[in-house]
């Protein structure tokens, strides 16, 4: 059985507000570091270095071939669904699979996200199978899988600020990097936003093909398999599939195997996104912290 038949459809998409702004989620950030980057240096970094699953910053090694009809269709389709909001709000469930160790670490994960701040929480599920194990999936040795649930935790970056905070030690780090170093904190964090992203077929030229036969389609989901056409594409994510609901383009799920073959599958249960004022109440990139200890490492000047 693959991975794709187990994901389970998703629940009905949430009523989606659009922004009247054309900006994408990342623009505004991207144009005020702008002024700050050095563009040749960040040039050759982006080249080097794909932070996100559908980075379109490198140059294509290779020419992307053309698209089967059948699989431009649903390209379209799920480009059309990615439309420009300034806010995202997403539920997910995060499945890592460790083959050297055998563990199946699971996660239920909420990400928010806007034009200058992200967030990510992830904390155990309330229901891990017993006796711990997933008879489904074998480790090199032939023996089943151990499942664990991830350690409470937080990500939030805000600018240059990055604050990582353990819940279950109650302690905190925080500190300040270069835009360079929190963009690409910001970004490498949070690869479960990605396939939301706005991106068009110039983006899709230069980042990621989809080969002949890299395109399964039935009434419940399309799955797309990914390869990358520009080296830091290819030395960070060696495959990646997406499943899109075939109505309205949706991501359902999204799997990455990275070069040492760890898999991660993050299935996605709730979307939400639109404008000012929308999506969510308050700042949830504020963590209240009450009760917790700095554990920052500070360094004399």
């Amino acid at each position: 059985m693959s991975w794709a038949s187990e994901v389970p459809p998703p629940p009905p998409l949430p009523v989606v507000v659009e922004a009247d702004s054309g900006e994408g989620p990342l623009d505004g950030w991207a144009r005020s570091l702008a002024e700050s980057w050095d563009q040749n240096w960040k040039q050759a970094y982006a080249e080097r270095s794909a932070v996100l699953p559908f980075d379109s910053h490198g140059r294509a090694e290779e020419d992307a071939p053309s698209l089967e009809p059948a699989t431009a269709s649903s390209v379209e389709l799920w480009a059309r669904f990615n439309q420009p909001v300034l806010r995202y709000r997403v539920r997910f469930t995060r499945y890592l699979y460790e083959p050297i160790s055998g563990v199946e670490t699971r996660a239920d994960g909420e990400l928010f996200w806007d034009q200058t701040s992200a967030r990510l929480d992830l904390n155990p599920p309330a229901k891990l199978p017993k006796p711990g194990v997933n008879p489904a999936r074998k480790d090199r040795s032939g023996q089943p899988y151990t499942v664990v649930g991830a350690r409470r935790a937080s990500y939030v970056v805000r600018g240059e600020s990055v604050v990582v905070a353990n819940h279950e030690e109650k302690t905190f780090v925080r500190h300040q990097e270069p835009p360079r170093n929190a963009r690409n904190t910001w970004r490498a964090r949070f690869p479960a936003i990605s396939p939301f992203l706005k991106f068009d077929p110039a983006d899709r030229q230069r980042t990621f093909a989809i080969d002949p036969g890299g395109l399964t389609a039935t009434e419940e989901r399309i799955h797309l398999r990914l390869r990358g056409l520009w080296d830091g594409w290819r030395r960070s994510y060696g495959r990646v599939e997406i499943l899109l609901d075939p109505k309205t383009g949706r991501p359902q799920a999204m799997k990455i195997v990275d070069s040492r073959a760890v898999q991660t599958v993050y299935v996605y249960q709730e979307v939400q996104r639109g404008g000012p004022g929308e999506v969510w109440h308050g700042d949830p990139f504020r963590l209240d912290l009450k009760g917790y200890v700095d554990a920052t490492l500070h360094t004399a000047p």
